[in-house]
């Protein structure tokens, strides 16, 4: 089996978007052998090491395996990706166990098997009523107490903490959810704002997302950009699995970033 088939197959499933540039290699060639997939919402270097020690040659990334950088940055003196640390680390443990990686983003983002249809359906919502219309989904769900529907993300998610804001004793009925990192900023959501709804579910949630969501009436609960997108990243472990039996394929777990002091 060739890298190539494998990533050919991917692109079936969850076609390229004509913008789609960063689905792409990053490490390795398509023309390499594989007996053994990782896939993982973000290859990071520890995922690596194992796939070296469990004889996986390609990796499957949602997230970029290498850390990129603008080439202007006004803040500071920025300097080339290639020349950080970090990335130069990186690429040596690609190349000393003979690593290909293989990044699958916007095109998982928008398959309607992806990222957004998964985290609906891990959130137990795949029967409720969704519109997309407006590219971020808005779902109406049975009405909840915001603190209810907390702990009913935390549970389903499998979060150890969430950040909120807004009433714990709101009766939320509609919700947004611009997952991954669509609120980072606060354009995700406002693609959804011509809905209407009463709270959003996201990740990245950042500051300025938060004053945007009280200036509009919104709770907001903070469902993190790991556990919004790892689900679709299983889903696609599945898929490959089915199409590939005789190709060992492992899906592996990225852990909430975050520690409470």
């Amino acid at each position: 089996m060739k890298v190539q088939e494998i990533v050919d197959s991917v692109f079936d499933m969850a076609p390229n978007p004509p913008w789609g540039d960063e689905n792409k290699l990053e490490f390795g060639d398509g023309s390499d052998t594989v007996t053994g997939v990782a896939v993982a919402w973000w290859i990071t270097s520890d995922i690596m090491r194992e796939m070296g020690e469990r004889n996986l040659q390609l990796g499957l990334t949602h997230e970029p395996a290498v850390y990129e950088l603008v080439p202007s940055y006004r803040w500071g003196k920025t300097l080339p990706a290639q020349d950080l640390a970090v990335n130069q680390n990186i690429a040596r443990l690609a190349s000393g166990r003979r690593l290909t990686i293989h990044r699958f983003h916007s095109n998982l983002d928008l398959a309607g098997w992806g990222m957004g249809r998964a985290v609906l359906d891990q959130l137990g919502w795949k029967d409720c009523l969704a519109d997309w219309s407006r590219g971020v989904p808005v779902v109406d769900i049975q009405p909840t107490r915001l603190r209810d529907l907390i702990a009913h993300v935390k549970a389903r998610l499998n979060l150890p903490f969430i950040r909120y804001d807004g009433n714990l004793d709101r009766l939320v009925r509609r919700v947004t959810v611009p997952w991954g990192g669509m609120c980072v900023g606060w354009d995700g959501t406002a693609c959804a704002s011509p809905l209407g709804f009463d709270a959003i579910i996201g990740g990245d949630i950042t500051d300025g997302l938060v004053r945007f969501a009280r200036e509009n009436g919104w709770a907001v609960i903070d469902a993190m950009h790991h556990a919004t997108e790892m689900e679709g990243m299983r889903r696609l472990t599945t898929r490959l699995q089915e199409r590939f039996p005789n190709v060992r394929i492992e899906f592996f777990k990225n852990s909430c970033p975050w520690k409470i002091a």
